[in-house]
């Protein structure tokens, strides 16, 4: 996962960001077998959703 953590600095997406798509993506794995391709693709999409879903919840909090 060291080159999710990468992918997440140079996004600059927050730390909170990671720890939910790593999270995310070990769940799905729990579940289903992966590629090592699928794997990167799995993990980009978990965090592109995560950044999504913490984005959201950033404006609830500021709107409130």
């Amino acid at each position: 996962m060291d080159w999710l953590a990468e992918v997440a600095t140079i996004k600059f997406f927050n730390s909170l960001t990671l720890h939910v798509a790593i999270s995310v993506v070990d769940r799905f794995l729990k579940r289903q077998r992966v590629t090592r391709t699928r794997l990167q693709l799995l993990g980009v999409a978990a965090m592109v959703l995560c950044s999504r879903f913490a984005f959201a919840c950033q404006l609830i909090i500021v709107t409130q």
